[in-house]
């Protein structure tokens, strides 16, 4: 049987908690992780294969910083980059990031021509189209991840209310979608989300007025910021991390599903050549659908919006794809 291998570029926090999901549920892979540091990544690597030698993980995880290791990979996934500091505009940040993502892919594509890419650094939809054009990959092989982290966001913060007004639900009742770009760009669709309440699937509107579903949307918007300032000294990590090897999982396996990503559409929704979240059935060969789901006119109006900011900061910075 031949092994699936995945390779995660940056072994911080959100790559290592990334690969140690990715163990957990691909049991007999091949995990690399490389970094500019790579002791450091050598390093993750040998704690996770300790810890994993107490499960039934038959595969292996190795670290370093030559790209060597990671060829002819299935997926591989970009979490390097840095993250703002005070002060920082982000038009710094995304001149820094683009730097490192461009060379990340161009090593990349070098090793392991025919995989699938998972773009995690930030600004998102900006690196995820960078990786697209710098790699010369078809649209459905270079995907971002975000979607599946607002939403799992989403329906963390749809629970956690109605379990404070007294209801028994957990995160898996709810079913809601984050679409539109990562950060202040996203687009919580309430009018499609329901909850299963009490053994019956019931609309937002109808367990919640208006003003506590603006105040979910607000928590759900600036979660990760809530984290971020918790933690005083970084960022979260566990969600992002469950969220890639959901999406890693997903293609790895077969098991086609649909899920948000920031994806390339051709003509859905009225828009073209924009990557951006959407929802998109994903499979062995990366992006097989991009599936369209009804949305209320002001949630239309917020996803347009959403991609003309896209591109207004493609344009602003279009030096950096040259």
């Amino acid at each position: 049987m031949i092994m699936t291998k995945v390779t995660i570029v940056g072994a911080g926090n959100v790559g290592a908690s990334a690969a140690l999901r990715v163990a957990d549920l691909q049991k007999d892979c091949e995990i690399v992780m490389i970094d500019i540091a790579g002791d450091f990544a050598k390093g993750k690597a040998l704690d996770m294969s300790a810890a994993l030698s107490l499960t039934d993980f038959s595969g292996s995880v190795v670290g370093g910083d030559d790209y060597s290791l990671s060829s002819k990979s299935d997926v591989v996934v970009i979490t390097a980059g840095i993250a703002r500091k005070v002060g920082m505009s982000r038009e710094d940040l995304l001149a820094i990031n683009a730097k490192i993502v461009g060379s990340v892919v161009s090593e990349v594509v070098k090793e392991s021509s025919e995989c699938i890419i998972i773009v995690v650094t930030n600004p998102l939809d900006i690196m995820t189209r960078l990786a697209y054009e710098k790699s010369g990959f078809d649209s459905s092989c270079v995907i971002g991840m975000a979607g599946v982290l607002d939403t799992a966001r989403f329906q963390f913060e749809v629970a956690n209310a109605l379990r404070l007004k007294g209801f028994s639900v957990s995160g898996g009742d709810v079913k809601a979608v984050v679409l539109g770009g990562h950060g202040d760009l996203m687009l919580p669709v309430v009018s499609s989300s329901t909850v299963l309440v009490e053994g019956m699937e019931k609309k937002l509107e109808d367990l919640f007025d208006s003003s506590e579903i603006e105040d979910i949307v607000s928590l759900v918007k600036h979660g990760g910021a809530r984290v971020v300032s918790l933690l005083k000294t970084g960022s979260a990590y566990v969600a992002p991390g469950y969220s890639i090897a959901k999406m890693v999982n997903c293609i790895l396996t077969g098991k086609e599903e649909v899920m948000p990503c920031s994806v390339m559409l051709k003509g859905e929704y009225g828009l073209n050549d924009v990557f951006i979240g959407c929802l998109a059935k994903l499979g062995k060969k990366g992006v097989l659908e991009i599936v369209e789901m009804p949305l209320s006119e002001s949630e239309k109006s917020g996803l347009l919006s959403s991609a003309e900011k896209i591109n207004n900061v493609l344009f602003e910075n279009k030096k950096l794809f040259n």
